[in-house]
């Protein structure tokens, strides 16, 4: 239930009465001429009527029936409406006033300029279109950003009337009920963000299929299946999902989705293969699916995307329901533009292609996660063209590093191979491990005959770490992986 407070209730509705002196005022002026005008001619009927003569009433009669034709002919049906219920749309100025009033403005974390005067332009997390842009939306409501305010309430289903709004925020207010059945409104609609609110359902949201190109519906509690009015979504080029209880198969429809750019569903529960439609969305340049029920292997025709930046496919034992992903690892050579690839904690085994990232930028920092796997043989020397290249290999059964490829990698991991001037930077050597698998500032390799891999968390005869990662022994994931997952999910 709201809770009223008297002062700012009335400050409202005075600031309310100002806002719209030009609009709801001015209809309350025209009725009460409009109810004087009728009042007049009352009394001359009156008048009339009282004429001695029959003459008299009669003219008098007439004169009444033709003045009530004329004004049934000419007063238009909406206004006969509004006598009894003013059904026309709201102005947007009452449409902002509605909102503030029925999710406790007074009560936002911030309000400012919200109730002074009527320039709404002013207000915060309002911007408008410029003239320079289009001369017919000038001074029209384009972007509404009102994330991180404490709205509370019910979203007002008017919102969506405002005539040319591109961007609605909102995320962060989950206190705040949002419905989108009125969604089909909102004729020019481009990003919808409702991160984190309580919108129980997306059911409409196929209704603004044309215009919509960015959709944010994380964490929101969302369970079953990944509803199908989201593959009919043909001009998305952002979809947010992450942190929802989604099941089920990832289904082919998502090769529908032509135009996607970024696509997250990391932390639900979907479950199967992935797809092998996804390497129809040659326009990704994010693909972030970590910690689901991944089974099989990384399909082949993931080497079509070669707009590829950021492809997280990582697995943490406790997120997740399945093994992870299998197979060999794919050599991702045709992403020129990748900088970070996760796909730490899966089931990956077999050698590193000798093309693995051949087109991948050499003076870039790339950011390659694949500890934890069954990843065996030799570090390939064809890497050291990269000459930035993080890459963590970790718990794996990696057999070799090369005294050439570990000459020529001194500005590898950061800079650290350089600086503590020897190749344990990247990876402990056979027969010693190290926390992270790896010396740091604050940790070298130490000794453990026995440790026949590179790269040993733990000293031989422990239970996990001291070979390859098999899925579950990932819990070794070291802070600088957290981290790097920590800011990507904060974008989201």
């Amino acid at each position: 239930m709201a809770t009223t407070v008297e002062k700012d209730d009335d400050d409202f509705s005075n600031a309310k009465i100002t806002a719209t002196a030009k609009g709801q005022t001015k209809i309350q002026q025209n009725r009460k001429k409009k109810t004087k005008r009728r009042n007049n001619d009352y009394s001359h009927r009156h008048h009339c009527c009282n004429g001695s003569t029959m003459t008299n009433r009669f003219g008098c009669l007439v004169v009444i029936v033709v003045v009530g034709l004329l004004l049934l002919a000419t007063t238009p049906l909406s206004k006969a409406a509004d006598d009894n219920q003013d059904t026309s749309a709201l102005a947007p100025i009452e449409i902002l006033l509605k909102l503030y009033d029925d999710t406790h403005g007074y009560r936002w974390t911030d309000h400012e300029g919200w109730l002074e005067g009527n320039d709404f332009c002013t207000w915060k997390g309002i911007t408008c279109y410029d003239a320079s842009e289009s001369a017919e939306r000038a001074g029209h409501v384009q972007i509404l950003d009102l994330k991180e305010n404490h709205l509370v309430g019910t979203l007002p289903h008017d919102i969506f009337e405002l005539p040319y709004l591109e961007t609605l925020m909102l995320r962060d207010n989950s206190d705040l009920t949002i419905r989108l059945d009125n969604l089909a409104a909102a004729q020019h609609l481009k990003d919808l963000i409702l991160t984190t609110t309580d919108c129980p359902s997306i059911e409409g949201v196929s209704s603004v299929k044309d215009t919509l190109e960015e959709l944010h519906i994380t964490n929101l509690e969302m369970d079953g299946p990944l509803p199908e009015e989201l593959f009919a979504m043909t001009n998305l080029k952002a979809l947010y999902a992450n942190f929802n209880r989604f099941e089920g198969p990832l289904p082919t429809l998502i090769g529908k989705l032509r135009e996607l750019e970024e696509l997250y569903l990391m932390e639900n529960k979907l479950a199967g293969s992935i797809p092998t439609e996804i390497g129809l969305l040659t326009q990704l340049r994010v693909l972030g699916i970590a910690n689901n029920g991944w089974t099989g292997h990384i399909p082949t025709e993931m080497e079509q995307l070669t707009n590829m930046e950021v492809l997280s496919i990582q697995r943490e034992a406790e997120k997740s329901s399945s093994q992870g992903v299998d197979g060999p690892l794919p050599s991702f050579s045709g992403y020129n533009k990748l900088t970070e690839l996760y796909l730490q904690g899966n089931l990956l085994d077999g050698p590193i292609p000798t093309n693995f990232l051949e087109h991948a930028s050499v003076s870039e920092v790339i950011v390659v996660y694949l500890s934890d796997n069954s990843i065996s043989g030799a570090v390939p020397d064809s890497l050291s063209s990269l000459k930035r290249l993080k890459l963590y290999l970790q718990n794996n059964a990696i057999t070799q590093v090369s005294p050439t490829l570990c000459g020529q990698i001194d500005t590898w991991m950061g800079g650290a191979v350089s600086d503590l001037s020897t190749c344990s930077a990247f990876l402990c050597p056979t027969d010693t491990y190290a926390s992270e698998g790896r010396a740091t500032e604050s940790e070298s390799c130490k000794s453990c005959p026995g440790n026949e891999f590179y790269g040993s968390t733990k000293c031989a005869g422990s239970s996990s770490g001291s070979g390859t990662g098999g899925g579950d022994s990932g819990t070794s994931t070291d802070a600088n992986t957290r981290e790097a997952l920590i800011e990507m999910y904060n974008t989201m």
